[in-house]
Parts: structure tokens; C-alpha cells; sequence
């Protein structure tokens, strides 16, 4: 039988017009920027649409603005250097690290900066994994195992969730 040994988590974070963190406005503002350039690249001339969903609808290749907008995001996730502080440990002290991030457009309109919405997922590296203990996860950042084990309790919560995990044999 196999047993998990270690995971990976995402964790999902939505920003739009009502964010109240600097750091997510500049997010805003910097992808709001960007789609608003980017989204005429893939306008019909004779049939314009206001929204990211229609154009979508009326033209395939507009996938792209994902990856295209998403590149307005590296210099605000370089500020990061890796630590992903939204999510912290059950004390609040230690929080995990990531490795890889995509964004995904929710939303937005050429007309109208309120209706933006994307959201930005954060990829962790791996950590060993002991189990859920009273809705917390159990891990642990060392490199290996040994007999004194360096822990954390990481709260299950809303947008956040294991996306891979490595098994091993019992």
C-alpha cells in the first residue's frame, strides 16, 4: 500500500476593484493596464466587445491574455521573494514559500476598471506530510526526515488546497 509523503499546495488569490491591500491594487492597476492594451490585439474591427468574456467567445486566440497580462504581474511577485505571507502557520509566524504562480483573468471590461477581476495562484514547493489534525494540515519544510522533526500546522482554508502529492510505499 501506498502511503503520501509529500504534497503541494495552491492557493488562490482573487483581486478586483474592492481590495484594500496596496500590494494587490498595484496588481490591479498594473494587469487592468495591461489587458486594456493587450485586448485590442485580439478585437474584431467591425464587431468590438466590451468584456473579457465575450471576447472570448468571438475570438479563441484571446486565451493568450492570461500569459500576456499575467507577465505585468513578475515585477510585483519578485517583491514576494517567494514567501506566500497570506498564508501563515497556526501560531502566525511562519508561512509557506512558493515556487511558480499563474494568473487567470476573471474578468474585465474595456469600458470599465471596476468590472476587473483576476486572480492569481501561487504554486508552493513541497513539504512532507503527516495528515489533517482538527482541520490544520501537518507538515513540515525540513529537507529530510530525521528523528527530531521541525513541524507546522497550517490551517485548511477557502482557495487553499493540495494540488499534487508524491506517494511513497509503506
Amino acid at each position: 500500500m501506498k502511503t503520501i509523503k509529500k504534497v503541494q499546495f495552491a492557493y488562490r488569490l482573487v483581486i478586483d476593484a474592492s481590495t484594500t491591500s496596496i500590494w494587490e491594487k498595484y496588481v490591479f492597476d498594473a494587469t487592468y493596464k495591461e489587458y486594456y492594451l493587450q485586448e485590442q490585439l485580439f478585437q474584431q474591427e467591425t464587431n468590438k466587445v466590451e468584456t473579457f468574456r465575450e471576447l472570448l467567445r468571438q475570438n479563441k486566440k484571446a486565451e493568450q491574455l492570461h500569459y500576456l497580462v499575467g507577465m505585468a504581474t513578475i515585477p510585483y511577485i519578485e517583491q514576494l521573494e517567494g514567501n506566500l505571507y497570506q498564508i501563515t502557520d497556526n501560531l502566525n509566524k511562519t508561512h509557506l514559500n512558493f515556487v511558480d504562480f499563474e494568473l487567470d483573468i476573471i474578468n474585465s471590461s474595456n469600458q470599465n476598471h471596476a468590472n476587473h477581476k483576476v486572480a492569481l495562484t501561487f504554486y508552493t514547493k513541497q513539504y512532507f506530510y503527516f495528515g489533517e489534525v482538527n482541520n490544520h494540515y501537518l507538515i513540515s519544510s525540513d529537507e529530510e526526515l530525521k528523528t527530531n522533526i521541525k513541524t507546522l500546522m497550517i490551517p485548511n482554508r477557502q482557495h487553499f488546497s493540495i494540488v499534487s502529492i508524491e506517494l511513497e510505499d509503506e
